[in-house]
């Protein structure tokens, strides 16, 4: 064996690597709309919400007809999901900012049993202007082409979905502030 043999590049793996990079590049293109920056909504065409007829802790059942006429964010949480406790604090804060004004958050948890629900999101620490629901059987979530949480959608006064943002979101920031006063506004 030749004292300077050096080893071939292993092509396998760098075409591997290649194909890996031009994948993932390709999934950055198509992510959801975030709210990092302008949340444009008066451009896109909007589609109706799909129903929602849910029971909360109480027992009292609840649509999502019954808040028609607010801006509503119906957020996918659960409490298995780490990002979704983490960003929970920022969301109660949220919907304690806009308490009293036409603006309202109903979280849909998609537990198995009220009894985890509760242990991360309890009943009384929902504020009087947010809704928090379970959906057991995720026939809501799945409507909604819900898959990964946390996942929420916005929703004008007319229940149309304008915009559908997925993965954990900065509730207390300045631009989440900017675009629900715009969509009050509106």
């Amino acid at each position: 064996m030749p004292q300077n043999h050096k080893p071939k590049i292993p092509w396998l793996l760098i075409t591997i690597g290649a194909l890996g990079a031009a994948g993932a590049l390709i999934a950055f293109s198509q992510l959801p709309q975030r709210l990092t920056g302008e949340l444009e909504t008066s451009a896109t065409p909007h589609r109706p919400a799909p129903p929602i007829e849910l029971k909360d802790s109480a027992g009292k059942p609840h649509t999502l007809e019954e808040l028609r006429g607010n801006v509503v964010l119906v957020h996918f949480w659960a409490s298995w999901c780490p990002p979704c406790r983490q960003e929970m604090p920022r969301l109660l804060e949220l919907a304690e900012r806009y308490k009293d004004r036409k603006f309202k958050i109903l979280a849909v948890s998609v537990d198995k049993s009220w009894a985890d629900a509760l242990r991360t999101l309890p009943a009384s620490s929902v504020p009087s202007d947010m809704l928090s629901l379970v959906d057991l059987s995720d026939s809501v979530a799945d409507q909604y082409g819900t898959h990964e949480f946390p996942e929420t959608y916005l929703l004008n006064p007319r229940l149309e979905i304008v915009a559908k943002l997925v993965g954990i979101q900065p509730w207390g920031s300045a631009t989440v502030r900017q675009a629900v006063e715009r969509m009050l506004k509106n």
